[in-house]
């Protein structure tokens, strides 16, 4: 156990945990160091020109980035992401969406004409990232038929 968090941050606590706990626990603190170093882009909705929308301020997104992608030729698709924040896309045949998601364990599920369609995934938002569609990103999620 630790008193304090610049004892946690020194590294000197002590607990009973398994070596996945302590894996975990380094890879947080190491997605921290990583986060203070070179912080992550933050997006920003900006309504178009001249376009006017009342009661919607500009939101900023903070977060690992990454895609939502719809592969299918034909099929509007709506994907659903449940985890620490919880969000939904729809998307047009062929599209894909970057958008930032804060670290953390996520569900995703796909419905198609309001219908869920195969098993829902679990994914992971980390610091690491991954070569998807020749560009570099910390996760993503994709439909395909």
């Amino acid at each position: 156990m630790y008193g304090n968090e610049a004892q946690y941050d020194e590294g000197d606590w002590h607990l009973f945990a398994s070596s996945k706990e302590v894996a975990r626990i380094k890879q947080d603190k190491l997605a921290m160091e990583k986060l203070a170093s070179s912080p992550v882009s933050v997006g920003q909705i900006q309504n178009e020109p001249g376009t006017i929308v009342l009661g919607e301020p500009a939101r900023v997104y903070a977060g690992y980035a990454g895609l939502v992608v719809n592969m299918s030729r034909y099929a509007y698709v709506k994907i659903k992401i449940d985890g620490p924040e919880k969000k939904s896309y729809f998307l047009e045949p062929g599209s894909k969406l970057e958008d930032n998601l804060i670290p953390g364990q996520y569900l995703s599920s796909c419905e198609r004409d309001g219908q869920i369609v195969g098993r829902p995934r679990i994914f992971h938002v980390t610091a690491q990232q991954h070569d998807f569609i020749n560009k570099k990103v910390h996760w993503f999620c994709v439909y395909q038929d």
